[in-house]
């Protein structure tokens, strides 16, 4: 279902003709009302402009407890309860309007980057979305993170492709491939990746050197993706 909601600004229902004899011609009004339901009885508890619109996405009476203003970060506000109902690319959509309108809302911004995040995640097999809470995390998590997380990853040209023969039914194996062709990652001597070992702080070291590296050579194209996530790596020696 996709719910569509349209608001005029300061438009008195007296002057709109399915609501009133009135001189104003409204012919597009009296269109919209045929084909939905309209409301003789709704009234809106802090009007007009920003209050009003505050109370519409929030459910939250604005002027009981404050004066004349925005959203406040304790709101629910629609896009998030979108997100919240699982309805991510609308929530998306809310919050990409909202910064057409002012592209410097930083506030709007990082919800978005957040709700992106959750979606991206989502998406995921099962076997990515339990990295953040487990106690160690193998080399194929490490290989999936590296290709999700430096998004930069996807825009550089592979190495030639690198031999694995136990990656075949890995969850991460299409990661795996990508950072064994851009180097971040090795094989072992006998042409084993080992995808459930887990990560040594010899393959973290030489994944992030490998990583510095890259930005240093394509600093215009990297962008490491900011997340919330975090995982305990046992390192081993």
């Amino acid at each position: 279902m996709r719910a569509i909601i349209v608001m005029f600004d300061s438009l008195n229902r007296h002057m709109l003709s399915p609501y009133a004899d009135t001189f104003v011609q409204a012919s597009n009004f009296e269109r919209l009302a045929e084909r939905t339901v309209t409301f003789d009885h709704f009234y809106g508890g802090s009007m007009p402009c920003m209050p009003a619109r505050r109370e519409m996405h929030s459910g939250r009476y604005n002027f009981l407890h404050r004066s004349w203003g925005p959203l406040e970060p304790f709101d629910d506000s629609m896009p998030e309860l979108l997100a919240q109902a699982g309805e991510y690319e609308r929530a998306l959509g809310a919050y990409r309007r909202v910064l057409e309108k002012d592209p410097r809302d930083e506030e709007a911004r990082a919800r978005a980057h957040q709700v992106r995040e959750q979606w991206e995640m989502q998406q995921m097999p099962e076997e990515y979305r339990r990295i953040p809470t487990a106690p160690a995390i193998s080399r194929a998590d490490l290989a999936a993170l590296l290709a999700v997380k430096v998004t930069a990853l996807s825009r550089l040209a592979e190495g030639e492709p690198r031999v694995a023969v136990d990656i075949s039914g890995s969850w991460a194996r299409a990661h795996i491939i990508k950072v064994l062709a851009l180097d971040l990652m090795t094989v072992y001597p006998n042409h084993t990746f080992q995808p459930g070992a887990t990560v040594r702080r010899g393959d973290l070291a030489r994944a992030v050197q490998k990583v510095l590296d890259l930005m240093g050579r394509h600093r215009s194209r990297f962008s490491i993706a900011p997340s919330a996530e975090r995982a305990s790596i046992t390192s081993k020696s």
